[in-house]
């Protein structure tokens, strides 16, 4: 009679250089950090992300309403939860919509060209902010 025992276990590699220790978080710009923070706020949930980057509730909706730019170390934290091809993603969409004009000078949405883009370009992109799942 022969056994087979299956035992369950997870290993985690760490890494002595994580991908995003390679990031250089000053060098993006104010959309990039604060939609780095709204995508590990849809991840984790509000009250999940204010734990885990160690803020307060109303500096995370200073930050997402961009009343107050987010700082380098925060992003740095927040990039811990994310992976590689999310963070990608999150900068080639917001260097899209401001390649095609959608968000403005003024860190602005522009409504009036959104009929008249591409649907798949705009809805992959309102995807990573969190308007759309």
């Amino acid at each position: 009679m022969i056994i087979n025992y299956f035992v369950n276990f997870k290993v985690e590699i760490v890494s002595d250089n994580p991908w995003h220790a390679r990031i250089n978080v000053l060098a993006l710009d104010d959309e990039a950090r604060r939609f780095t923070l709204l995508r590990v706020k849809n991840k984790l949930s509000f009250t999940k992300a204010l734990e885990a980057l160690g803020i307060a509730r109303g500096s995370l909706h200073n930050y997402l309403g961009g009343a107050r730019q987010v700082p380098g170390e925060i992003v740095e934290r927040a990039l811990k939860y994310l992976d590689e091809r999310e963070f990608y993603e999150i900068v080639q969409c917001v260097d899209r919509l401001k390649a095609i004009r959608i968000i403005r000078e003024d860190e602005r949405i522009n409504y009036s060209i959104v009929p008249y883009t591409r649907p798949r370009t705009l809805l992959r992109c309102l995807g990573v902010w969190g308007f759309v799942s």
